[in-house]
Parts: structure tokens; sequence; C-alpha cells
């Protein structure tokens, strides 16, 4: 049963037309091939139990084609893939955000149970996974299952670890370019390979809303010899975490330079000959605002005493 080889050819498929073939096993399979000629063409099918796989064969302009093909247990073992458990947490050898999902960056075990299908125990089962994106690194690519008995599941002994690169794009596993893992399966001197797909997901970062919150003449106009200050949002529209995000303001125009606050503030304090290392900076606030925007009136009023205290208590000179 494991590995049913089918060939299927059209006697009258109308030159360069193309035809779907469509074979599938309720819950356990679905595979298709595309024809284009009237010659014999075969491909592999594994469904894991007895029963019927339902066959159709369309094409425009003509009626579909619909059968049942019967199947049956192979006296042999018959494995395949019943679970699969991602783990991106932080312990053992996984290095996640432990949101049980597949992120940018992560390092990710993964525990795969087999089950057996067939009515005899197997021989000593082991399972090496590779993947068809350069964007995932194997770290441990093989596992050992042991002997599996006729209908039992088995989690292998170890768990495969995998990481994703940090740089990796939004995959999803029903877009085009799918990230597919492929396990072969060795149960002694036979070998069957089962596939599967997952989503990796990234963060995505837009710039938000940009905001003049000082100039050096009081009016939070941008004018020319000016020293300006702005907050700028950033936004993830993106289903990961950003995590160390940091951005470098830069612009084409050269008579407009760029400075960090904290850089800016070094050069005042180098202008009046006070080193930094001396300097006590107090926030008017003591806590963050909503979405980092500027101090409302009322809640300076409320905070200012707080100030006034860490003032007396510094005792600047």
């Amino acid at each position: 049963l494991q590995g049913f080889f089918f060939a299927v050819w059209s006697k009258n498929l109308p030159a360069n037309q193309e035809a779907l073939v469509c074979l599938m096993k309720e819950g356990e399979g679905y595979s298709t091939l595309t024809i284009h000629d009237r010659a014999v063409h075969s491909f592999t099918f594994s469904p894991y139990t007895s029963g019927v796989v339902d066959v159709s064969v369309t094409t425009n302009n003509f009626r579909p084609f619909e059968t049942t093909i019967p199947v049956s247990v192979s006296p042999k073992a018959v494995l395949h893939i019943s679970d699969l458990v991602f783990d991106d947490d932080k312990t053992g050898g996984s290095n996640g955000n432990n949101d049980k999902q597949l992120d940018a960056g992560e390092t990710v075990e993964l525990s795969v149970a087999l089950k057996n299908e067939g009515s005899t125990v197997s021989d000593v089962v082991t399972g090496k996974l590779t993947c068809n994106s350069s964007e995932i690194s194997m770290i441990n690519d093989v596992v050992s299952f042991g002997k599996i008995n006729a209908g039992s599941n088995q989690v292998s002994g170890t768990k495969f670890v995998f990481t994703i690169d940090k740089n990796c794009r939004e995959h999803l596993k029903s877009a085009q370019d799918p990230i597919e893992f492929t396990l072969k399966i060795q149960n002694g001197t036979n070998s069957v390979n089962e596939k599967f797909l997952v989503d990796v997901f990234t963060p995505e970062i837009e710039i938000g809303n940009q905001k003049i919150t000082w100039t050096s003449n009081g009016n939070k106009t941008v004018e020319a010899g000016e020293t300006v200050k702005m907050n700028i949002d950033l936004m993830n529209i993106g289903k990961a975490v950003a995590t160390g995000v940091k951005a470098v303001l830069t612009g084409a125009e050269p008579a407009v330079s760029f400075q960090e606050a904290g850089q800016l503030l070094d050069k005042y304090l180098y202008a009046v000959e006070i080193p930094r290392e001396s300097v006590y900076i107090a926030n008017i606030l003591k806590c963050r605002p909503p979405k980092n925007r500027d101090p409302l009136p009322d809640e300076e009023d409320r905070c200012i005493d707080f100030l006034r205290r860490q003032v007396l208590l510094i005792k600047p000179k």
C-alpha cells in the first residue's frame, strides 16, 4: 500500500490541451498530476489504510471522468506522520519567543510522531529531515523512533532542530512559495518520504506618525538655521514580534545634518565645558505617556512636585 503506483493516460485528449488528474483518499492524502498528451504517465500516491481512492480527470469542454480504485493494507509496517509539535521557547535546543509560531530568526525544536498503520511491528525506524528553503538551516536532521508496533504511535527519542534565517521572508502554506519539509522515514531497508508545509512569519516595520516636538526658537516650525527635534513612530504590521529595532534618520539634503538626542545634548554640554558624567538627567514625568507622545499640561502639573523633590535630593551646583 505505501508508495502506491498509478499509471494514467487519456485516449482522446486533444493536442495542446491539458488535463488534471486528482487522487484522494478521505482524511489521508491528496495528489494531482497534469498531463498534456496521450502518453502513459505515472505517479506515486501513499494512503495509509484499506479502502478506496477517488480518481477524477478534468479538462476543458469534456465531462469529468470519475472512478474509484480499491486499496488494501500491506502486511508490512505502513508508517506516516501523525503529529508535529514545534517548540520555540528558550529551553533545550530552541531559542525563540514562545509564541507557538515559527518566526524569522528563531531556532526551533520539532517533535514528530509516526503511526504504524500496518499489521506488523516495524524494524528500527529513523527519520531524516530536509527542507527546500535556503532560509532554513538544519542543526539536528536525524532522529530515531525505535520499533513501532502495529496500530501504535511513536514519538522520536530526540528532536529535530532547525534555525530560521533572521532575514527570512514571510512564507504561508497557502501562498505560491511555501516552505516544505521532507521527512525520509527509514524502516529497515525500506523508506518512504512524507512532506509537510509550514508558515513562517516575519515582522514588517513601517513609518507611522511624524511630529515636530521642539525647535530652537520655540515655534515648532522648521526654519533655516534651526535645531529641530522630532518623534517618528514605527509600526509593526507583520505577524511576528520585532526585537532589537534600531532606526537611523538620514536625508538627501546636504545642508541638513542629523544627530541623536543624546549626541545633541553632548554637543551642548561640550560647548559650555560641562563633563557629561557630571550631569543628572530627570524626566518631568515618571512614566511614559501612551505611544511616547509629549506630556500634557495637566500631566506635567501632577508630576512637577516629584521633579522638584528630585532636584532637592540631587543638590545641583
